[in-house]
This record gives structure tokens, C-alpha cells and sequence, in this order.
């Protein structure tokens, strides 16, 4: 089995993720149909998901208050098999 990880507000999967991208959540957490991370376990998955909670904190100095936005839709995040 395989995992990836999807946003309840998006109906694709995560292909990237920037946390020294720009100031749209686009630039940050990239999405596509056709192209996209995989994990062999759900443990990798969540992993993940922590790791990039753990890096938006790490710009907390330069993003300011856009960090809030990017918890937002950071909590939105989860992963399905694949």
C-alpha cells in the first residue's frame, strides 16, 4: 500500500512543499491531479505532516502573521491510500 497526502479543502494530492516558498499558500504547498508524494506507510505519512508543521514554525521570523494562514490550512491536511 501507498499513502499521500491530500488537504480536505483540495480534491488532489500533495506534490511539493516549500517552506521558503512566497506568500500564497500555492507557493508553499504545491498540489497536482498527475504528480505527487507517496509513503509505503501511513507512519511516513504522518510523519510528514509533522515535519512540515515543524518548518512553517521554523519561519515564524520571516512569515509574521501569514504563519497563521499557513497553520490553517496545515490542519486541513491528511493522507489516503493510494
Amino acid at each position: 500500500m501507498r499513502y499521500a497526502i491530500t488537504s480536505t479543502q483540495r480534491k488532489v494530492y500533495l506534490s511539493g512543499f516549500y517552506p521558503n516558498g512566497g506568500w500564497k499558500l500555492g507557493d508553499v504547498f504545491a498540489f497536482r491531479k498527475n504528480d505527487w508524494y507517496t509513503f509505503d506507510s501511513e507512519q511516513e505519512a504522518q510523519e510528514f505532516i509533522l515535519y512540515m508543521k515543524e518548518s512553517c514554525l521554523n519561519q515564524r521570523d520571516r512569515w509574521g502573521d501569514w504563519l497563521d494562514k499557513a497553520l490553517t490550512f496545515w490542519k486541513t491536511l491528511g493522507y489516503k491510500e493510494v
